[in-house]
């Protein structure tokens, strides 16, 4: 089964923070012949409240439609 990962260059949340992509990439390539990433930037990255996940980044805020849109192409361009 493909996997896709989808990471914003800005997410500053400790459990999916961009510094930690290659770790996540290697797990997922040990059960998976095949592990896409797409990375994003931009969008509103302002912080929302205290915590991280608060940031804009984490939840692609500004970038809904192009991302939703992105992982859309990808899942229609596999055969599963």
């Amino acid at each position: 089964m493909p996997v896709l990962l989808v990471q914003h260059k800005q997410d500053p949340c400790p459990g999916t923070a961009y510094t930690n992509l290659v770790n996540v990439q290697h797990f997922y390539e040990e059960s998976s012949k095949k592990v896409d990433t797409i990375l994003v930037s931009g969008g509103d990255t302002r912080q929302k409240g205290i915590a991280p996940c608060k940031n804009g980044a984490h939840a692609f805020d500004g970038l809904e439609e192009k991302v939703a849109g992105t992982i859309a192409d990808w899942i229609l361009s596999k055969d599963f």
